[in-house]
């Protein structure tokens, strides 16, 4: 549970209540994060999902409407293999009854 944030600079800190039993009880963990500057970093650095929630309308239900077509193409091949099997297996399990 945080106690306290401060903000000094590029730095946040940030103060909680560790009632964790590995040294006692109700002790204090602060916490220290630098804001980094990102617009420099290489676009391989982030995450998919910090990417993907960066995008701004249109761009993002766009990506999206290009994801689900290229999943459902990418999809298609595999249904059509699977419907082949099961009428293969269907039609092989009749014969031998």
């Amino acid at each position: 549970m945080d106690v306290d944030k401060i903000y000094c600079g590029d730095y946040k800190f940030t103060v909680e209540v560790d009632t964790g039993s590995e040294t006692g009880a109700n002790q204090l963990t602060v916490w220290v994060a630098e804001k980094a500057m990102v617009d420099s970093w290489p676009l391989s650095r982030f995450k998919r999902d910090q990417l993907f929630n960066a995008l701004l309308e249109p761009q993002k239900s766009y990506l999206i409407l290009l994801l689900d077509k290229e999943k459902s193409a990418c999809r298609s091949p595999f249904e059509d293999e699977m419907q082949k099997l099961r009428q293969l297996f269907t039609t092989t399990t009749k014969r031998r009854t």
